[in-house]
């Protein structure tokens, strides 16, 4: 069982690993995983950067088409190099990386199937307040918001405004077995059970740890979380 691993924001393989070892500890031992690494540096959360060496990474610089799709075809260039995987985890923005454009593991959803039969989507380590945490990781987020609103507000910038993927507006699903994991005082828990919506919910299994925006510490919740793992592996594998 191959399992290709992906960061989020601000930080790196070897923190990930870092955060997943309880986890990994309850998994078989014939799981293998792999780690990919962003090629983009990041201002750190204070209180992660305290704990934790860098460097810290991303795998978009910069929330726009073009750049994501860049970094969407890196992702697929080392699965053509080192795949098939028969799952992925991911973590905060690249759960993202999993759902965005047609397929981000392959341009054929037969091949995404057989390649990446099951995802873990989980949450990454994001403390304090939401000020808290843009102001440690993007020092210049006020100017951001104020072009944010400007651009909502003209007319004639339209084309320009961010665009997302919300399970209000958009009917196409993720149709394979799915884990979802966020912390029962994650500031984005919204956004992560919003996220549950846009795939087929008949098939996605969730967990509320006890944390924040990080993963399980306590191993009994890290015990939990695998049986979940190991039941969706077993889903995809029979197809129920």
């Amino acid at each position: 069982m191959r399992i290709l691993c992906l960061h989020g924001t601000a930080i790196n393989n070897t923190i990930f690993q870092s955060k997943t070892e309880k986890l990994r500890s309850f998994l078989p031992p014939d799981y293998s995983f792999e780690w990919f690494e962003g090629n983009f540096t990041i201002v750190p959360q204070q209180e992660l950067a305290d704990v934790f060496p860098g460097p810290y990474l991303t795998y978009i610089d910069l929330l726009s088409t073009d750049r994501i799709a860049r970094a969407l075809a890196r992702i697929e260039e080392f699965i053509e190099d080192e795949g098939p995987f028969d799952g992925v985890m991911g973590v905060s923005e690249d759960v993202f990386g999993l759902i965005i454009g047609d397929n981000p593991l392959s341009t054929d959803a037969a091949d995404w199937q057989y390649q990446s039969k099951y995802a873990q989507l989980c949450q990454e380590p994001l403390k304090d307040s939401p000020a808290r945490v843009l102001a440690d990781m993007f020092p210049t987020w006020r100017k951001r918001r104020e072009l944010l609103v400007s651009l909502v507000q003209d007319p004639e910038k339209g084309y320009m405004r961010p665009r997302c993927f919300h399970p209000d507006l958009h009917d196409e699903r993720i149709n394979i077995p799915t884990a979802h994991v966020w912390g029962s005082t994650d500031l984005f828990k919204p956004h992560a059970q919003q996220l549950v919506r846009l795939c087929d919910e008949s098939l996605a299994a969730t967990y509320e740890h006890s944390g924040d925006h990080d993963t399980p510490t306590k191993l009994e919740e890290n015990r939990m979380l695998a049986q979940i793992v190991q039941k969706t592996i077993m889903r995809s594998k029979f197809s129920i």
